[in-house]
C-alpha cells in the first residue's frame, strides 16, 4: 500500500517537513522535553502568520500518517493552560493545541 501526501489549502509538503524537523530539534532540548515547543514561538522562529500556521497544522493533521509512515514523525499536542482561548489557540483536529510536541520514531522497513 503506498501512502501519498495530499496538499490541503495550498500548503506543500516541504514546508510541512520544515514545521515538523524545527519542533522535533527544539523538543530535543530539557527545556522542552516535557511539555512541549509553544505554539506562538514557532510563529516567532519561523516567521509565519496565524493563518497560514493553523493551515500548516491542519494539512499536518490531514496527513499525519503520511508523515507516520514516511518519515517517522509522531505529532502530539496539549493545552496545559487551564483557560481555553479559542482566539490564542489553534486547532489540530479536534484538540486545542498551545504546546507540539513531535517525536521521531523508528521505522522498520523489513516488515
Amino acid at each position: 500500500m503506498k501512502i501519498d501526501f495530499i496538499e490541503y489549502d495550498r500548503i506543500k509538503e516541504n514546508l510541512c517537513i520544515k514545521v515538523l524537523e524545527h519542533v522535533h530539534n527544539k523538543v530535543q532540548d530539557d527545556m522542552y522535553s516535557f511539555t512541549g515547543y509553544k505554539c506562538r514561538d514557532i510563529l516567532k522562529d519561523l516567521h509565519i502568520g496565524k493563518d497560514r500556521f493553523q493551515r500548516i497544522l491542519n494539512c499536518i493533521y490531514r496527513n499525519w500518517i503520511y508523515f507516520k509512515i514516511t518519515y517517522g514523525y509522531q505529532v502530539t499536542v496539549s493545552n496545559i493552560v487551564m483557560s481555553v482561548d479559542g482566539s490564542r489557540r489553534y486547532k489540530f483536529g479536534n484538540d486545542w493545541a498551545y504546546f507540539i510536541k513531535v517525536n521521531k520514531i523508528k521505522i522498520k522497513s523489513d516488515i
